[in-house]
């Protein structure tokens, strides 16, 4: 079976929800809640509507403010969102710890000192 619908829907650019998911992120925008909308928009039709939903992608009638469904080959799979450990954008937030941070930035290293500015 073919899963080449599901890595679309995970990684193809520009919608796809990690790219979505690390552009929310560049903008400084912490809240899961939002990040969650733009991928039910992107992906999943609202109940009522005519928009066409991507079949991979589930948005969940009941708790649609809270998670959203991933369908899988194998079966689907719901990513619950908000909490802070289990954020989303917390989780993937690749900034460095301030004082690796200004340590690189002291680096004797020039090619470190670069990476810090």
């Amino acid at each position: 079976m073919d899963n080449q619908d599901v890595i679309d829907l995970i990684s193809k650019n520009p919608a796809g929800l990690f790219p979505v998911q690390n552009d929310f992120a560049k903008v400084n925008k912490t809240e899961d809640f939002d990040l969650l909308q733009i991928f039910h928009k992107y992906h999943g039709s609202a109940t009522g509507t005519k928009e066409v939903a991507n079949l991979r992608y589930t948005r969940p009638k009941l708790n649609w403010q809270e998670c959203f469904v991933v369908n899988h080959f194998a079966g689907s799979v719901t990513y619950t969102v908000g909490a802070e450990q289990n954020s989303f954008l917390f989780k993937n937030n690749d900034s460095l710890e301030e004082e690796l941070e200004a340590s690189i930035a002291i680096s004797s290293n020039e090619f470190l000192r670069n990476i810090a500015t």
